[in-house]
């Protein structure tokens, strides 16, 4: 006994009674939460009008940084559908000649495999585009020649049937064997459980097949997802040009390896970039400075180009779409502040009974925290509207993408999270604001001529001044991204954009040879000829802005300089310059002369001529392509036009 008072150790109190006074602040605290969460309820049925504006507000805003969120989440963050994805690597090729990723050759591939060490197994495919033919339709499909270990390499196991085997891969042999999507035997057969005793026509040429791969897989490119697998012995078959198979300059196959127990991506780029240095030694023509180089596959799933693209536009959309949340927050806190000063006594009366200002506090973050939740509801729901009609506005390069932008746990965890944020972050300064109240000025009978709290009036103009400064922010970014597609629309393309109209269509895929392609590119070319409105009509081997095949030129003088550059190139018929708007400069067109009987002749570009004759006329020169011996002459000069992207760089 101390001045009247007890003192007894805790280990004294007997277990069972601590555990009573746990138990009854845990039940006194859910009973609190409760009672607030009631109390704001009646708040808000009370003041309808004030929550209609604020739930808008937070629903745009939450429902606008979840649509973006979906997307970065479906493009970047799920993993694909195969077997321990952090296991996979894509193996590029650095030219240091040409920035950027590239593909690598068939024979360099088959050099990696056999010589390497890292990886438990290597696979290979190309992708080709093509047509899916039977009864009296063709559609086009996009299709690929695979290595055998594909499917057994990426942990794949069909639904049906089964994948293909090694003597299937074999160079001296033919299996016209095939393994269909899940959405391929869906759509096209409408699911029938005898798809194994079917054949599918690809190409004009029969294949039976021996597999369905399981829904979600459609391949590694999620931009490009196939249809149909086939084996690599059915190369020569599928596409008319096989050297690619054959040679080491031309980067058209991607590899995928698995990495071995315990190796290594850092120790597996050290092995594969010692194995191309061993390469270029013994291939010095061939693969002259060339490296190979790894990335994770879920980031060489898409284009590294594209992939840069695509993370600088998500970038700039969740900066606007954060930009907008700060607004809603900002707005809905000014009126949370304002719907406070009219609160002011009730929040006095309150303090005066007993109530401790942590208890207030705790009352109005939860009335901010149930705005927010209703708001959030609300947002995901116009998040699903706001996708489908942005997905629906894509641009065709992703017509084909396979991207699941559905609403999964992580997209779900994401808004739940910005939910509980975005309502601590508008109900702090009203909360800790009406937790400050002067009890004596307050309970005070107010008058009309009372003036409000110089501290409330503060924090709300502080509010103002800040949601005006975002709405500045977001006003300048939509103007500039505004203008910014308005100086798209007016840069200069190099062609006649506006009155060119483009048909596409593939002989090869139909089995022609090459004198049927040629009576079917003539009457094509009447066809459109004899249509009203057509002044002029040519063809070409590329659309606009999908010129991307590149060919390595050899200069006829032997400069060291001009040896091993590569460029853009492309086949046309004559008329092709004038159809399109694009001028020449010198020289000739082409013309009907023009035979793979005669000599052979091009037209090359303001660039490729300063580029490969810079010190003379380029009219009159002569190269070749590499691997090839027979030379080219140039007899006309193009002016330069964009053959990839708006705003490129010449090239």
């Amino acid at each position: 006994m101390s001045n009247g008072h007890c003192v007894t150790p805790l280990a004294s109190i007997p277990v069972p009674a601590v555990r009573s006074v746990c138990y009854c602040n845990l039940g006194t605290l859910l009973t609190g939460l409760i009672d607030d969460l009631r109390y704001a309820v009646r708040g808000l049925i009370s003041n309808r009008s004030f929550a209609v504006i604020a739930t808008l507000s937070l629903a745009l805003a939450i429902g606008a940084n979840t649509t973006v969120f979906s997307f970065l989440n479906a493009i970047f963050l799920r993993p694909l559908p195969v077997r321990e994805p952090s296991e996979l690597v894509s193996v590029f090729t650095l030219d240091p000649r040409i920035p950027g990723y590239f593909l690598c050759s068939f024979p360099n591939y088959r050099d990696y495999r056999e010589n390497n060490r890292s990886f438990s197994s290597l696979l290979v495919y190309s992708s080709i585009g093509g047509s899916l033919t039977g009864g009296d339709r063709a559609e086009p499909i996009l299709f690929q020649v695979v290595s055998s270990g594909y499917f057994r390499t990426l942990g794949i196991d069909p639904i049906r049937g089964r994948t293909f085997l090694p003597e299937e891969d074999s160079d001296s042999a033919i299996h016209p064997v095939a393994v269909i999507s899940y959405s391929l035997w869906m759509n096209r057969f409408g699911g029938d459980p005898q798809i194994l005793e079917k054949t599918v026509e690809l190409q004009g040429r029969p294949f039976r097949v021996i597999g369905v791969s399981p829904p979600g897989f459609q391949g590694l490119n999620l931009l490009n997802p196939a249809e149909i697998w086939v084996p690599l012995a059915t190369y020569a078959q599928m596409y008319p040009n096989a050297l690619p198979v054959t040679q080491r300059r031309p980067l058209l196959f991607s590899v995928v390896g698995r990495l071995g127990p315990g190796v290594t991506m850092q120790r597996a780029a050290a092995e594969m970039l010692a194995l191309s240095e061993s390469l270029e030694r013994q291939y010095p023509r061939e693969n002259e400075g060339r490296r190979a180089a790894l990335l994770p596959l879920a980031q060489g799933a898409i284009n590294p180009r594209m992939r840069s693209l695509m993370t600088t536009t998500g970038t700039v959309f969740l900066v606007i779409t954060g930009l907008v949340l700060l607004i809603a927050c900002a707005n809905v806190s000014n009126l949370l502040l304002a719907r406070a000063a009219a609160r002011s006594k009730e929040f006095a009366i309150r303090l005066a009974l007993g109530a401790g200002r942590g208890r207030l506090i705790r009352q109005l973050l939860t009335e901010s925290i149930l705005l927010a939740a209703i708001g959030g509801a609300a947002g995901l729901l116009f998040a699903s509207w706001l996708r489908n009609a942005l997905w629906s506005l894509r641009p065709p390069q992703l017509s084909g993408a396979v991207f699941r932008i559905d609403l999964d746990g992580r997209v779900l965890a994401f808004t739940i999270a910005l939910t509980l944020i975005t309502g601590v972050l508008f109900g702090l300064a009203p909360s800790f604001r009406s937790a400050r109240a002067d009890l004596a000025t307050d309970l005070k009978e107010r008058t009309g001529q009372a003036p409000a709290g110089t501290a409330s009036r503060r924090t709300r103009s502080v509010l103002v001044t800040l949601e005006t400064a975002l709405c500045v922010i977001a006003l300048v970014g939509a103007g500039l991204f505004v203008r910014s597609l308005r100086n798209a629309e007016r840069v200069d393309t190099g062609f006649d954009s506006e009155h060119l109209a483009m048909i596409y269509f593939n002989a090869a895929t139909l089995g022609y040879d090459a004198g049927r392609t040629r009576d079917l590119q003539r009457r094509v070319l009447e066809r459109a000829a004899s249509t009203p409105g057509v002044s002029s009509v040519a063809l070409s081997k590329d659309p606009m802005f999908r010129v991307s095949f590149t060919r390595t030129i050899l200069t006829d003088d032997g400069a060291q300089a001009n040896q091993g550059r590569t460029t853009l190139a492309s086949a046309v018929s004559p008329g092709y310059f004038r159809t399109t708007g694009i001028p020449l400069l010198r020289g000739r067109d082409f013309n009907a002369q023009d035979t793979q009987n005669t000599p052979r002749v091009a037209i090359v570009n303001e660039v490729a001529a300063a580029r490969y004759w810079p010190r003379g006329e380029a009219i009159g020169r002569r190269f070749r392509f590499f691997g090839d011996n027979t030379p080219i002459e140039v007899v006309g000069i193009a002016r330069t036009a964009n053959y990839i992207a708006v705003g490129e760089v010449p090239q």
